[in-house]
């Protein structure tokens, strides 16, 4: 019966290392970097702008319109992602586990005492936060080091 828990581990580890590729192949990374960028430093100036005091309404109106269409983009961009990753989700959470693993894991006992399909989306959650923060960071190490690099040039 540990088996079945060591092969649903490989499963989530697998699916959530797949969702993270397709997530990097639909999303242009480095667009997305300077959209986040862009956003924050339009959403410093709309701040400076209201503390100021001395703005007029339709100048905040618009720098928020402005602002508001950016963040509306770059979730348009984030979300084109999830299409594909999120039907693969439910196939393989209600179709494929259960059709291969429910009369086995019916008497089984996972770790923690978790459900087969529990242990499914643990694993695939952790492997997947933990891989994304890593080549988050990996990316901004790699931006960073870009920008510093350019003016040299």
């Amino acid at each position: 019966m540990l088996l079945i828990g060591y092969e649903i581990i490989v499963i989530g580890v697998a699916y959530a290392l797949l969702a993270v590729f397709v997530q990097r192949k639909l999303s242009n990374m480095d667009k997305m970097y300077e959209m986040q960028d862009n956003i924050k430093k339009k959403s410093d100036e709309l701040m400076e702008l209201t503390k100021a005091g001395n703005t007029s309404k339709e100048v905040l109106d618009a720098k928020q319109k402005e602002v508001m269409g950016i963040v509306s983009q770059s979730m348009k961009n984030q979300l084109k992602p999830m299409f594909v990753v999120f039907p693969l989700f439910i196939i393989v959470y209600y179709y494929a586990l259960p059709f291969a693993f429910a009369a086995a894991a019916a008497s089984a006992t996972f770790p923690f005492n978790l459900h087969y399909q529990t242990l499914f989306i643990v694993v695939t959650f952790i492997i997947g936060f933990l891989t994304s923060m890593t080549l988050m960071s990996l990316d901004k190490k790699r931006l960073k080091k870009l920008k510093e690099t350019a003016p040299q040039q």
